[in-house]
C-alpha cells in the first residue's frame, strides 16, 4: 500500500538540515502531525532564492510516492505551494512568540500519522481548526492594532483543553459532588488544577473565587473564537497561569517543555 501523496496542513516547527534543506513538522486538516523534508527549503543559493516554509504557514505539499511508511519515517516533499502566509505577525515580537508558543503546544499534543492509504478517517481531534483560527485571528489583531497577548492566550488554552478532551468537570463538586446546575455568581468555587475540576464553597480551601472562570468554561463550547476577542483584561491575567498549569498538568508537561514561554509574559 502507498501513501497518501497529496496533503494540506500548517507548519509547526522546522530545523535546518545540511546546508539548504529543511525538516518540517507538519500539522493536517486531520488535526495529526507528520515529519517532512524539503529539499532546497532553506532557500538562498546563487540567486538568492527566498522561502515560504515558516512557523505558521500553511501549504499545499505534494509528496513523493512511498511503498512503506511509518509514523517514524521522514515524508520527502515533491512540491508545495502557500495557502496562507501571516505577514503581520512577524513584525510584532510578542505576537510572533505567542504563535511559536501556539505551534510548540500543538506540537506535544498531537496524535502522528503515517498516511497510509486514501481513505482515512477523521481524527476526534480538531487541532487543525482550533490553530487556523488562533493563527487567522491573531494577524487581524496585529493588522488591526488591537493585539492584546493575554487575550490571545486566554483563548486559545481554553479551546484547546476543551478540543483535547481534558476539560474540567463543569457538572458537580469534585468532593461532595452536589450538583452545580443552579450556580450564580453569590456561589463560591475553587478551581482545582490538579484534580480537573471545582470545588463548592463547602469543600474548598482558598480565599480565591474562580465563578467567572467556571462561566467561561462552559461557554467555551458553544461561543465561536472570534467572539472571545472582548473579554476583560483582569479576567485574563487572573486565569491564564492556571489554565496552562492546567494544561501542563494533564499532559505531564512544564515550561521547560517550550522554547517559546521564556519571552510570554505568562
Amino acid at each position: 500500500m502507498t501513501t497518501q501523496t497529496k496533503i494540506e496542513g500548517i507548519i509547526l516547527h522546522k530545523v535546518p538540515y545540511r546546508e539548504k534543506d529543511l525538516i518540517v513538522k507538519f500539522l493536517l486538516r486531520e488535526g495529526e502531525q507528520l515529519t517532512l523534508l524539503f529539499y532546497g527549503g532553506l532557500g538562498g543559493g546563487k540567486n538568492q532564492k527566498g522561502t515560504i516554509l515558516d512557523v505558521g504557514n500553511a501549504l499545499k505539499v505534494e509528496l513523493k510516492p512511498e511503498k512503506i511508511s511509518t509514523p517514524e519515517k521522514i515524508l520527502t516533499v515533491k512540491e508545495y505551494s502557500l495557502i496562507f502566509r501571516p505577514e503581520c505577525i512577524r513584525y510584532d515580537i510578542k505576537a510572533f512568540y505567542l504563535l511559536c508558543f501556539f505551534c510548540e503546544m500543538i506540537t506535544k499534543i498531537a496524535p502522528t500519522t503515517h498516511l497510509l492509504g486514501e481513505n482515512k478517517n477523521q481524527t476526534q481531534h480538531e487541532y487543525f481548526r482550533l490553530l487556523s483560527n488562533a493563527i487567522f485571528y491573531l494577524e487581524e489583531s496585529v493588522k488591526n492594532k488591537n493585539f492584546n497577548s493575554l487575550n490571545h492566550t486566554f483563548i486559545f488554552l481554553t479551546k484547546l483543553i476543551h478540543e483535547s478532551g481534558i476539560s474540567p468537570n463543569l457538572v458537580h463538586c469534585l468532593f461532595c459532588e452536589n450538583l452545580f446546575s443552579e450556580v450564580t455568581e453569590s456561589n463560591y468555587l475553587e478551581f482545582k488544577v490538579m484534580e480537573g475540576g471545582f470545588a463548592c464553597e463547602k469543600c474548598s480551601s482558598a480565599a480565591q473565587n474562580n465563578f467567572s472562570l467556571f462561566k467561561l468554561f462552559k461557554e467555551v463550547y458553544q461561543i465561536q473564537y472570534k467572539h472571545y476577542l472582548n473579554l476583560k483584561e483582569d479576567i485574563l491575567q487572573k486565569y491564564n497561569k492556571q489554565l496552562l498549569d492546567y494544561f501542563y498538568s494533564h499532559f505531564n508537561l512544564d515550561s521547560g517543555h517550550f522554547k517559546s514561554v521564556q519571552f510570554l509574559n505568562l
